[in-house]
């Protein structure tokens, strides 16, 4: 009886080793994918912040030549000598109309680049971060609702 009692024992303590072993093997497989994805997105960041930095510096150079179209536009002879005191009103708003057309289409084109190279990048990062969602451990894929492919 003492002798059952003895392995009984030993069998409990050896499939509580065993789970330990298991949960600390998941545990670690789990740590390791946190830290791949730990750094993806840390790669991603870097990649993000590059792309806004990009973009300020855009956004400061077009500021600098709106305000140097603007000074062009508002010099003295922008209308030529015909400009009369009776034509100088239609003078006026035409060289508004003018300003306000050469900036609305530098800047509706400008936008419309970054928004391609933004909207590019996105997607490049989507996909890549898509790729890897795949590739990653079944159990994150079947907590996501994918089907494990």
């Amino acid at each position: 009886m003492e002798g059952d009692d003895g392995l009984r024992t030993v069998e409990c303590l050896r499939g509580r080793l065993l789970a330990e072993r298991q949960a600390s093997r998941v545990a670690t497989e789990d740590a390791q994918i946190m830290a791949k994805k730990l750094i993806q997105l840390e790669n991603q960041l870097r990649e993000e912040t590059k792309l806004r930095i990009k973009a300020e510096k855009k956004l400061h150079f077009l500021m600098k030549k709106l305000g140097s179209l603007k000074m062009h536009l508002n010099s003295p002879g922008i209308c030529g000598i015909s400009c009369t005191s009776s034509t100088s009103t239609s003078c006026a708003s035409s060289k508004d109309s003018f300003d306000s057309q050469i900036t609305n289409s530098a800047i509706s084109q400008e936008i419309k680049d970054d928004i391609g190279e933004t909207s590019n990048s996105f997607q490049e990062s989507a996909t890549s971060a898509d790729s890897t969602t795949k590739s990653e451990d079944p159990r994150l894929q079947l907590a996501n609702g994918g089907d494990g492919e």
